[in-house]
């Protein structure tokens, strides 16, 4: 027969280990969780930075294309394919040391994949043309 000790002393091993699966189990979730997270942020900030690389781009041909006054042939493939839109605003503005030039801004916008719009501005001032 079992002693009224044993069942007792039976009775704390039994409650530590589960408390002990209990807490392997809340930290596997947390790190599962956690590595989820990561993955995310960062699909989140490659799918950013490449939008910035082809805003930055298209920035610099506008820039020539606004110096020389003549148009060039873009070699961006695959723009549609991104999913994201961009619009240029141009205007001429006279800067406070007197100077006429012409202010480029080039906005993206896209929806990351979670569903979420995001978006981004670059501009830039072009003052010898």
């Amino acid at each position: 027969m079992i002693s009224d000790f044993s069942r007792k002393q039976l009775g704390a091993s039994i409650l530590e280990v589960l408390i002990s699966v209990a807490l392997v189990s809340m930290l596997s979730l947390s790190l599962i969780q956690g590595g989820v997270y990561m993955q995310r942020e960062s699909k989140r900030a490659e799918q950013s930075l490449l939008v910035l690389h082809h805003m930055e781009n298209y920035l610099e041909y506008v820039r020539i294309m606004t110096i020389t006054g003549s148009s060039i042939d873009p070699q961006w493939q695959g723009l549609e394919e991104l999913g994201f839109d961009m619009t240029l605003s141009s205007n001429q503005q006279m800067s406070s040391l007197g100077v006429l030039g012409t202010k480029l801004e080039v906005t993206a916008s896209w929806i990351n994949p979670w569903g979420q719009p995001e978006s981004a501005v670059l501009s830039t001032w072009v003052a010898f043309h």
